[in-house]
């Protein structure tokens, strides 16, 4: 807990003992040679082996950990006959959908440890090309990880800040962590989200935002539960005329450039969507980086990054005030060990602020989950439609609903019904004064399309922003005014499928 002046704020922090080897793994194969079963490659003894059959390319060995893990490494033990290539997939069911991880690619057999960071109950290694004439023979694989927040059985509940003073009328996002009796757990997300409630006057989202009454000098409590474990928070109006000076992450949904993105799903964007559990991939070189414009020269306090198991061994921090302007360097780590690392900045004032990955810790690019910049002045952007109701005129099918749009997850996505005029309605919840909404399409876009608003939950839709030119990847539409709901309203697809979209985001 820090405290300057009247205004209080706290922070979580949570010691977990060393990641263990998951225990209790039981493997499957799409393949197999006699009796080298694929059990074998998980049963602990480094003198049995799982082999596949032999000339076949194409093989799957897939783990099930028992259930939903934190996964940080796989590693592969090969006889002489391993993998010139594979990948490495997590998924939350033994029949997908499969989310790709990792591309491995190999020159001989040596033993590879394949950082992973990703949560899943089950994990394949996806085999697509041999060393040898024979199949894939592997002595061992192991997977280290712990449970998942969602799936721990909560004892110990934690809000953060514990405690802060905010002027009357104004918002504070909370967040909830939940840990077992060994320690194990971490931020509560998603569908492990606990159940909050507040003081009479103050209200609370389903999210953690909490709203507190117009008026100075007023002590509430909100309660976040979760099972049969509690925890709270206070929160305390200023009584009088001056706003608390306090520090916040102001690159939340800013404008991201970066060097290369691995894939269309870890784009610069997860590292400044303020969701801990997406992230920005670079490929796999030294000297790759990522930077946020946050809209106007600020005073910065402090640079965090939140690596994961792809880290940076050595980095530093660039700033400038124009576009311009050459980058100037105001912070340099010579030892990264991965983690969350945070740059301390003193009298530093930009508007462009610039990570620079100067060397990696593995053969991998670098893997960032949260980009954050803090200061005093300026405001954070978030993505106004997260997790917001949504509806649609039709799904392609079940396995593509309209909720895929705005949950977050950059490898989910929605598709409409093949028609034109196909439509995907979003309600934010109350009305916002909106500046841009950015459309992350899959292969089949919309050539021409409308964004529309309304006031309300009834009326007349308004038409806000026209595209005619959609050419497909990721569109940014300016937009005004303040709206409750907004529709994207087809009217001429760029294939003979529906529309499909990763993320539907408003700012």
């Amino acid at each position: 807990m820090a405290t300057v002046g009247d205004v209080e704020g706290a922070a979580v922090v949570s010691s977990i003992a060393s990641v263990p080897v998951v225990s209790g793994t039981s493997a499957v194969a799409s393949s197999t040679d006699g009796g080298n079963t694929a059990a074998k490659a998980v049963d602990g003894d480094p003198a049995t082996r799982w082999e596949s059959a032999h000339g076949v390319d194409t093989v799957d060995l897939t783990l099930d950990l028992g259930s939903v893990r934190d996964v940080e490494e796989v590693r592969v033990t090969w006889e002489n006959a391993a993998a010139a290539r594979y990948v490495v997939q997590v998924s939350d069911t033994d029949d997908g959908p499969w989310r790709d991880v990792r591309t491995v690619t190999n020159t001989d057999a040596s033993v590879d440890t394949v950082p992973v960071g990703a949560t899943g109950r089950f994990v394949r290694l996806h085999l697509t090309d041999r060393l040898t004439q024979y199949g894939y023979s592997v002595w061992d694989v192991q997977v280290t990880g712990t449970p998942t927040a969602s799936d721990v059985d909560v004892r110990d509940l934690l809000v953060a800040p514990r405690s802060a003073t905010v002027l009357p009328g104004s918002s504070v996002r909370l967040a909830a962590y939940g840990f077992d009796a060994d320690g194990y757990g971490g931020l509560l997300t998603g569908g492990a989200r606990p159940t909050w409630t507040a003081d009479e006057g103050t209200t609370v989202s389903a999210s953690g935002t909490a709203t507190v009454p117009d008026r100075g000098g007023v002590t509430t409590t909100v309660h976040a539960t979760r099972g049969g474990a509690t925890g709270q928070a206070v929160l305390r109006t200023l009584d009088q005329g001056v706003a608390p000076v306090v520090s916040r992450d102001v690159a939340v949904g800013k404008p991201v450039t970066t060097s290369s993105d691995e894939r269309g799903d870890l784009s610069g964007d997860a590292a400044v969507d303020d969701d801990d559990t997406t992230r920005w991939s670079s490929t796999a070189r030294d000297g790759e980086w990522l930077a946020v414009d946050l809209g106007s020269v600020l005073p910065l306090d402090r640079v965090e990054v939140a690596w994961e198991a792809a880290a940076a061994a050595s980095d530093h921090v660039e700033v400038r005030d124009r576009a311009s302007d050459p980058w100037r360097t105001v912070a340099t780590t010579t030892d990264g060990r991965g983690g969350t690392e945070t740059h301390a900045l003193d009298g530093v004032r930009a508007r462009f602020v610039r990570l620079v990955a100067d060397t990696r810790t593995t053969q991998y690019g670098v893997s960032v989950w949260s980009f954050r910049v803090f200061s005093t002045e300026g405001a954070p952007t978030p993505d106004l439609a997260r997790r917001a109701v949504v509806s649609s005129s039709g799904d392609e099918s079940a396995g593509v609903p309209a909720r895929n749009a705005v949950d977050g997850d950059p490898g989910t996505r929605w598709a409409s019904e093949h028609r034109d005029d196909a439509r995907l309605d979003v309600d934010l919840g109350a009305r916002h004064e909106v500046h841009e909404a950015t459309i992350r399409w899959e292969a089949a876009y919309g050539r021409a399309y409308r964004i529309e608003g309304r006031d309300g939950t009834t009326g007349e839709w308004t038409t806000i922003a026209t595209v005619t030119d959609g050419d497909g990847g990721t569109d940014r539409v300016p937009l005004s005014g303040s709206w409750r709901q907004l529709r994207l309203q087809g009217v001429d697809r760029a294939t003979p499928y529906g529309y499909s979209l990763w993320t539907f985001e408003v700012r």
